[in-house]
C-alpha cells in the first residue's frame, strides 16, 4: 500500500486530474452516449421499417382494389345485352354500325368513364369483321388473337 501512495505522490497534479476526469467523466459519458445512440438508432430503424411496411401494404391494397374495379367494370360491360347485341350483329353499312354504336356502346363507355375516372382506357374487342374501330371499340386483329392465345397457353 505504501508503494502505491508513493507512486501516486510522484505523479504530477495535471496527470492526476486528467486521469480522474478520464475515468469518472469521459468513460461514463462515452458509455452513456453509445447506449443513447444505439437506442435512437433502433427506434428510428423500427419506425422506418413500420412506415415502409404500411406503405407497401397500402400500395398492395390499392392495386388489388384497382384490379377488382377493372374486373367488375369489364364484367358489367361484357354482360350488358346491348353490348352483346351490338358486337355480334353483322352490319350491312358503316352508317348502320355507327348508329348502333352511338345508341348502345357509346353511352355505356361514357358512363363508365364518369363513374370510374381512375380507369383511363376502355376498349371492347370483337372479331366481327363488320365492326369498325371506334372510341372504345376495336376489331380483334390476328395480331391480338396471337397475343391472347399465347397468354392463354402460358396461363395453363
Amino acid at each position: 500500500m505504501g508503494k502505491i501512495v508513493k507512486i501516486l505522490n510522484n505523479i504530477p497534479l495535471f496527470k492526476k486530474i486528467f486521469s480522474i476526469f478520464f475515468i469518472f467523466v469521459f468513460i461514463p459519458l462515452l458509455i452513456l452516449s453509445s447506449q443513447f445512440i444505439s437506442q435512437i438508432d433502433f427506434y428510428i430503424n423500427d419506425k422506418l421499417h413500420s412506415q415502409l411496411e404500411n406503405a407497401s401494404n397500402m400500395t398492395i391494397s390499392n392495386f388489388k382494389k384497382a384490379i377488382e374495379l377493372a374486373i367488375n367494370l369489364a364484367y358489367t360491360i361484357y354482360s350488358d345485352p346491348r353490348v352483346i347485341e351490338t358486337v355480334n350483329t353483322r352490319y350491312l353499312s358503316v352508317e348502320e354500325f355507327y348508329d348502333a354504336y352511338e345508341k348502345n356502346i357509346k353511352p355505356i363507355l361514357q358512363n363508365a368513364r364518369i363513374l370510374y375516372p381512375q380507369i383511363s382506357q376502355i376498349t371492347i374487342y370483337s372479331d366481327n369483321p363488320t365492326i369498325l374501330n371506334a372510341d372504345g371499340l376495336a376489331f380483334l386483329t390476328d395480331e391480338y388473337k396471337k397475343f391472347f392465345s399465347k397468354k392463354r397457353k402460358k396461363a395453363q
